[in-house]
């Protein structure tokens, strides 16, 4: 919400300062876009578009989609110029951050902080080979850790030691023979439905912590644990980020699933009692 150019914000701050107040995991999304003639505002390709706009529809709803494209047409947001790498939420004209020069500001955390782990989880339409690319410029390949298939995940501290202290996986599409650290979430990840649009509707019955995407058998357990309603996300947040929902919701998916919780998703982290909870799940 602080980052110029966002609109529809989902965090009250971006990756740096999520990493300052403990957030470990992040869940972001690639796109590849270009500038356009208004300065500091990007717009998806002309080849993504449509998938772009096809997402944005299902996540914010057509009323949301025909305000983007209304702005995109008033403000003359044509793309040109070079395709680059960004983070954005389907539309990069509701907001995109170059990705390169973040994960540089990233990398130089990591330096400074030599006993965390952090993880990047891409829905990506970032092709397999521009992803290296960016971790590759920003100087971060000897951070990252490349698990391998049939061998069991290592401790935290056991990665601290080895020095290989970031996960990147790719929600689409990898390509392991090329870049073998770039791992393939639906092998890796299993996780729970999203969509909600109410307390109840999230914590009520067993659809809740139901199987979405992954194996039953896939080592890490990712909850997402938001409600979809555009209109009301910051008070969403504080309700169902509230212990009294969140903990136990995450309890009935540790005891349902047979799995901690590996990576818990929420919007608005600073809203209710998250890293209370967490810690609580971890026994500290």
């Amino acid at each position: 919400a602080d980052g110029p150019g966002w609109f529809l914000a989902e965090q009250p701050t971006g990756v740096m300062g999520q990493l300052r107040d403990g957030i470990r995991v992040f869940l972001v999304d690639s796109w590849p876009g270009q500038a356009t003639a208004r300065p500091g505002v990007v717009a998806n390709t002309e080849a993504s578009r449509a998938r772009a706009v096809e997402q944005a529809r299902e996540e914010f709803g057509p009323q949301v989609l025909a305000s983007a494209e209304r702005l995109r047409a008033s403000l003359d947001l044509t793309p040109r110029g070079p395709v680059e790498p960004y983070l954005c939420h389907a539309l990069c004209e509701l907001g995109a951050t170059a990705w390169v020069p973040l994960m540089q500001d990233v990398r130089a955390w990591l330096a400074a902080h030599p006993d965390e782990v952090v993880t990047f989880f891409v829905q990506d339409e970032v092709s397999p080979a521009d992803t290296a690319a960016v971790f590759e410029e920003a100087g971060l390949t000897e951070l990252i850790h490349t698990q391998q298939a049939g061998r069991p995940w290592p401790t935290l501290q056991q990665m601290i030691r080895s020095g290989r202290r970031l996960v990147v996986l790719h929600e689409n599409t990898v390509d392991t023979a090329a870049v073998p650290w770039l791992l393939d979430a639906k092998t890796w990840v299993q996780d729970t439905p999203f969509g909600f649009r109410s307390a109840e509707e999230l914590t009520t019955g067993d659809r809740g912590c139901s199987l979405l995407r992954g194996q039953e058998d896939s080592p890490l357990f990712l909850v997402n644990h938001w409600l979809s309603n555009y209109t009301s996300r910051v008070a969403d947040a504080g309700v169902v980020n509230a212990r009294s929902v969140l903990e136990g919701r995450l309890r009935a998916c540790q005891e349902q699933r047979g799995l901690r919780p590996t990576f818990v998703a929420v919007d608005n982290y600073d809203r209710g009692d998250l890293l209370e909870v967490v810690d609580s799940l971890n026994g500290l």
